[in-house]
Formats: structure tokens, C-alpha cells, sequence
């Protein structure tokens, strides 16, 4: 797998499972019981939901080479598929209870199950033909996906059966992935590889606003739609080629998401529902430079920085079934 130059080290060594790991247990240690909302004009209450469940993405993420750092034309295109990535949902949910504008917030933690995912490829263009000229295949494994997002918002009644917000989110993702045997064809040479051949990870951080509307459908169903921009990201990511003992390493910026969200919630008691969410994730267009280094006797020597040269892509849709419950 690539490793980061010192510049990345902080970046890169943060543990994302300690990190799941200390999230659940912070929900888990959370007041059982949290005060009964109160809709007295004098005193509104809060609502603390818990939903935990388990869902199905189907995606993937792009890593990028170009050309020259002024030029789209590619001169490299990583193929990373989550085809598809099961994962587990945790999410706290919090809601002022008030006849006026209320305030809500909502952590989500969701974290993939180590699996095989699909078929990696590796394409590249060293010529300026549209074909490419060298290509690889391997089985890929995502080995870490995890995903943490805080949003925060105020919602506003529009009538008795409607409501309106307008929201802001700040989210991180974290990926781990590998390309194990295959085969590559090269200009005069086809041949099978085994093994771990490649290594990718890459970090996404995002800040995103949006807006979203509730439904009352009836007395025990809502529907509920949201949708968020991103115009603020930053991703790091590194790659590992094994074989050649090679390793590139980026900070990337610049890019745009959109993320549509729909969710239907059935109340089964006054405590208990479930959650059925179907969403997508998009993000676009980052690009930063790369420092690249080889790899030898643990230590790494930097052979060329290429700016602007790097590039980033993700897209997934995915949808979850939760067991909500009132704390």
C-alpha cells in the first residue's frame, strides 16, 4: 500500500476503527432514558432517537492521474468498486419538540464488513490515442469503509402535516483498499499475477448545506427528503505499488458533491419504529499534487512532487433498514 511521506503522517495513522470503536461505545453509554418531550409553551422538550440497523452500498471511488496539470486527458485510471459493500448503521437523533422553529441534530456512524467487492482495474494512457495502452485486473478487497457525518439543523412547520429545514453537515469517510491476483496486459506482455500488487486508501472530508422536507403521511408514517451540496472538500489519499516498490501520495481539493436522501419511517409503538433511507454520494473533480517516492529497506526516498497532476472521484448509492427507538 502506498505510505505517506512525513507530511501526511498525522493524517494518514489515525485509526479509523479506534475511532468506530469509541463512537459506539459513547452511544452505548448515553442516558438510557432522556427527558419526555414537553409541548408546554413555556418549557419545550427534547426527543433522543437511537436507530441501528444494516445496509447495502453499491459504488466506487476513482483514483486519478493526469497528463500534465493543466490537461483532463488522463494518463491513469484506478478502478475501485464497491460491488456490493455491506456495512452496519449507528445513529443518534435529537429534536426539540416546540410549536415554533426547532433545532435538530443527528451523528451517524456506519462502518463496511471486511469483504471481496468487485473486480479492480488499472488502465493507462501513454499515448494520445483514446485507447489505452497498458490494462490490469484484480480482485478487489475493501478491507476498511467507514463513514461518520454530524448534521445540524432547524426545522420549520409549514402546516400540521409538514415541515421544512434547512440544514449543515460535516462528514468523513476512510477507505481501504486492495488489488490481489489478476491478470495485466502490456505492450508485448500478458501475464497472471498473484498476490497483493496494490494497495489504495483515500479520505474524504466534507462540508455540506442542504435543505429537506417532512411528510406526516399519517399518524404513524413520515416521509422525509433532503438534499446536500458540498462545496467544501479535502481528501488525502495513498497508493502502494508493490511490485515495482513504488508509492504516490496526494492532498486533494477543489471538488463539488451532491448527496439526495429519501427515508420512510414507520412508528410500530409510541418507542419504536423502523427506518427504511435510500440515498446517493457524489463527488467530483478534486485535484492536487503528488509526491512520489520509492520504496526500499523501510525507508522512503522522494523521487519527483508533480503538481496538480492528482485526481479523486466517488459514487454510491446505498440504502439501510434501522430499528429506531426513543431513549
Amino acid at each position: 500500500m502506498r505510505s505517506y511521506p512525513a507530511l501526511y503522517t498525522t493524517a494518514m495513522t489515525v485509526q479509523p476503527r479506534l475511532v468506530a470503536l469509541s463512537l459506539s461505545l459513547l452511544m452505548a453509554v448515553l442516558p438510557l432514558r432522556a427527558e419526555e418531550p414537553k409541548r408546554s409553551p413555556g418549557g419545550p422538550g427534547y426527543e433522543l432517537s437511537m436507530a441501528t440497523g444494516l445496509g447495502l452500498l453499491y459504488g466506487a471511488a476513482l483514483e486519478l492521474v493526469y497528463k500534465d496539470s493543466l490537461s483532463d486527458s488522463l494518463l491513469s485510471e484506478l478502478y475501485w468498486p464497491m460491488q456490493p459493500l455491506a456495512y452496519w448503521s449507528t445513529a443518534l437523533f435529537l429534536e426539540r419538540i416546540s410549536h415554533g422553529p426547532r433545532f435538530f441534530a443527528r451523528l451517524g456512524l456506519d462502518s463496511g464488513f471486511y469483504s471481496y467487492t468487485g473486480t479492480m482495474t488499472d488502465k493507462d494512457w501513454t499515448t494520445s490515442s483514446s485507447d489505452y495502452t497498458h490494462f490490469s485486473a484484480h480482485d478487489c478487497y475493501t478491507e476498511r469503509s467507514l463513514f461518520i457525518d454530524l448534521t445540524l439543523g432547524m426545522k420549520n412547520s409549514l402546516n400540521a402535516n409538514l415541515n421544512f429545514s434547512y440544514m449543515a453537515s460535516l462528514s468523513a469517510m476512510s477507505f481501504l483498499w486492495t488489488a490481489r491476483d489478476g491478470y495485466l496486459v502490456y505492450p508485448g506482455l500478458e501475464t497472471e499475477v498473484w498476490g497483493t500488487g496494490i494497495s489504495y486508501e483515500q479520505f474524504w472530508f466534507t462540508i455540506s448545506f442542504g435543505l429537506g422536507l417532512d411528510w406526516s403521511i399519517s399518524e404513524r408514517l413520515k416521509l422525509n427528503g433532503t438534499i446536500l451540496f458540498t462545496p467544501l472538500v479535502y481528501a488525502v489519499d495513498q497508493d502502494n505499488h508493490y511490485f515495482r516498490l513504488e508509492q504516490f501520495n496526494e492532498r486533494l481539493y477543489g471538488a463539488f458533491g451532491v448527496d439526495p436522501s429519501l427515508s420512510l419511517q414507520l412508528s410500530l409503538t409510541d418507542r419504536l419504529g423502523v427506518l427504511l433511507d435510500l440515498s446517493y454520494k457524489g463527488l467530483w473533480g478534486a485535484r492536487g499534487d503528488t509526491v512520489h517516492s520509492e520504496m526500499g529497506s523501510g525507508a522512503l526516498t522522494i523521487i519527483g512532487v508533480y503538481e496538480n497532476g492528482a485526481g479523486a472521484a466517488y459514487n454510491a448509492v446505498d440504502i439501510s433498514l434501522s430499528l429506531v427507538s426513543k431513549l
